[in-house]
């Protein structure tokens, strides 16, 4: 089982009494501040900060995990797994075998619409663990037997996803081990069910303190859910400040099948300046920030099929300090960045670009007044950018996908040897398909 002990030491301190052996050497680790001897066998990961941890091991010795490891980072704690009470490892294809994923993430379906060829993996959001009267709750939304059928029929694998959303449920689950335990039991029981092939675990926004506890949750997961023939992929964020760093990229990666990194957010409303959802350099960064981690043959490459219309209104504050917003200068005028936005799917943003007007699916219309920047591709973001002001006078700032970009994006898989892609969300993808054009390279015709 899994031990967590408290050391009161800053790393470069416990690196010096713990007489740790050298890369890919075995040998002891013994310290006076941990209770019992981690022997040779034993696999380790040291906590330093929310920022970067090290793993310990005879299989390879000292690995430097998101950075290098030196004080005065405070230990938070020190993780022992025996290899004999652990899930095994879930060993990585030196590269991907037979056709790339495809998958394909949908918000609550009760029907299977799609039938392109070049998608292999429908994920529908269907489920939502919280925590009720001290009790978990599986929260089941539309998950049918039908719709996983008739994706059978149609040639798809069927992963549901999980989701963990709210913070206090998160780390109540991730924590208590009766809640954990009801969790995966319900879980398991809902897929073998709906007869589904798999499970997508999308945690987000938990504490910091409690990447390790989502890390032994999958792992426990994966053991039962490998045990019915069934997958499992993870969803993470690239390793950067903040929220990113609440995930254990490595410890996920070795007990589960694929790892789906979340490349695309870029800019959100709690940043200083308005930007594109995924620029392709950004995205590659992420890409190979996450592969120190993660082998490549168990990486998908997630990717936004959607845009943000960022809309901004002219200042009339007067003094300084009044913005309740970011503050952005353009044209000698200064506007305001209201905390809300709306995201586009690719049939709203493209009309928008080639018409000036678009019906959205909040039943609102938007129509461009005067453009300030005409659609048109962006070089050092490799996206297509827009900018005008609408019948209210309005500004508007979009960045948005265009069937180049997303092939742009999907050749990284290509040159990192990638197990495939993850798309958010097919509710997004244009009526007449032409975005599946950047994925039908991926799995060609024989």
């Amino acid at each position: 089982m899994l031990r967590l002990v408290t050391v009161p030491l800053i790393g470069c301190m416990l690196l010096a009494a713990a007489g740790l052996p050298a890369r890919g050497e075995a040998g002891l680790v013994r310290s006076p501040e941990v209770s019992g001897v981690i022997g040779k066998d034993d696999q380790v990961r040291i906590q330093l900060d929310a920022r970067q941890a090290i793993w310990l091991g005879a299989d390879t010795g000292v690995v430097p995990d998101g950075g290098a490891v030196a004080g005065p980072e405070p230990i938070t704690m020190i993780e022992v797994m025996p290899v004999s009470g652990l899930p095994p490892v879930v060993p990585a294809a030196s590269a991907p075998a037979g056709p790339r994923i495809v998958l394909g993430w949908q918000f609550n379906p009760d029907t299977v619409t799609q039938t392109t060829d070049a998608m292999t993996v429908l994920a529908p959001v269907w489920f939502s663990v919280t925590v009720a009267n001290e009790a978990m709750v599986l929260m089941r939304r539309r998950a049918s037997r039908a719709y996983v059928d008739e994706a059978h029929r149609r040639g798809y694998r069927v992963w549901p996803v999980v989701q963990m959303l709210q913070s206090a449920d998160a780390h109540a689950v991730l924590t208590r081990p009766e809640l954990a335990a009801a969790a995966r039991a319900e879980i398991v029981a809902a897929l073998a069910e709906l007869g589904a092939d798999g499970v997508n675990l999308d945690v987000e926004y938990h504490p910091s303190g409690d990447s390790l506890a989502l890390t032994v949750f999958a792992a426990e997961l994966g053991a039962a859910v490998h045990a019915r023939g069934m997958t499992l992929s993870v969803c993470v964020t690239r390793r950067a400040r903040g929220v990113s760093n609440r995930y254990d990229r490595a410890g996920l990666a070795r007990v589960a099948d694929y790892i789906a990194l979340m490349a695309y957010d870029q800019h959100w409303s709690t940043c200083p300046e308005n930007g594109p959802v995924a620029a392709l350099d950004w995205v590659a960064e992420g890409v190979r920030v996450t592969l120190a981690e993660v082998p490549p043959a168990k990486l998908l490459l997630g990717m936004p099929l959607y845009a943000f219309d960022w809309v901004l209104l002219p200042d009339t504050t007067t003094a300084a300090g009044e913005a309740a917003a970011p503050a952005i200068d353009s044209g000698g005028v200064r506007y305001l960045r209201p905390a809300a936005f709306r995201a586009l799917t690719l049939d709203e943003v493209w009309n928008l670009a080639a018409d000036g007007i678009t019906a959205t699916r909040r039943g609102d219309t938007l129509t461009v007044q005067t453009w300030l920047h005409p659609p048109a591709w962006s070089d050092s973001e490799q996206v297509m950018y827009m900018a005008f002001t609408d019948v209210d006078r309005v500004r508007h700032e979009i960045w948005f996908e265009n069937v180049q970009s997303l092939i742009a994006k999907q050749s990284l898989i290509d040159t990192y040897g990638l197990a495939g892609a993850a798309l958010w969300q097919l509710q997004f993808i244009d009526r007449d398909g032409l975005a599946w054009r950047a994925f039908s390279s991926l799995n060609p015709e024989p």
